[in-house]
């Protein structure tokens, strides 16, 4: 415990087990002052310690603990509002993707990367198919495929480009053929048919696309 002399005001520390149950009389190092401590000084002097100490502690861990509790829930509650938002802004934007790419055609390729390709043309090509036949001594590629109108209204059909590629991917020949235009009734379907006489030999792939539209094309391979 720390006692005070009453004379000079100087300091000194003292084990509580040395003031005993009747107490004792100490004497002042520096002035030679004694006085008397009783055992209900050491029991105060401890009391006062023992409620600072509890203090310091609230101080450390009470208030600002309270502070970091409340807090935590609030961190928590932004993080999940802001993941709603998100989840929300995503879905608004697969639900109405083909206007976003309408005003910005830029973002049809990020979409198209998360497996949401946007179909700006309406027309889907499917079922392509290409055979190789024979016309006196010449070789004759035949393509046939389906167009389908997936809009709930009529649409005009543009030229449909064919390309012919090797092994290696690179092209060796391409035409268009404008006899395959019309108007197609909304979800209706259509056939298709190409010819190409004397093709190159080494062909494998058919790629059929629409003439100076944008969009992955149907794939015959031989």
């Amino acid at each position: 415990m720390l006692i005070v002399c009453p004379s000079c005001a100087s300091e000194y520390t003292i084990g509580a087990d040395r003031i005993g149950p009747t107490g004792r009389v100490v004497r002042c190092a520096s002035c030679r002052e004694a006085w008397f401590i009783a055992p209900e000084d050491v029991a105060q002097e401890t009391e006062r310690a023992s409620a600072s100490e509890a203090a310091a502690a609230r101080g450390q861990n009470g208030p600002r603990g309270a502070r970091n509790k409340a807090l935590a829930p609030s961190r928590d509650k932004a993080a999940l509002v802001l993941s709603l938002c998100l989840v929300m802004a995503m879905a608004m934007a697969a639900v109405f993707r083909t206007t976003l790419v309408r005003i910005a055609p830029e973002s049809a390729a990020v979409f198209a990367a998360v497996g949401l390709p946007v179909n700006l043309l309406g027309l889907q090509l499917s079922g392509v198919k290409s055979d190789i036949g024979q016309e006196g001594e010449a070789q004759v590629l035949v393509v046939t495929g389906e167009i389908a109108n997936e809009t709930d209204r009529p649409k005009q059909v543009p030229p449909v480009a064919f390309t012919i590629e090797g092994e290696n991917g690179a092209t060796l020949y391409s035409w268009t053929d404008k006899s395959t235009g019309g108007e197609i009734a909304p979800h209706a379907t259509a056939r298709f048919q190409a010819r190409l006489a004397s093709p190159p030999p080494d062909g494998r792939h058919v790629l059929v696309t629409f003439s100076g539209k944008a969009g992955s094309p149907a794939v015959a391979s031989r």
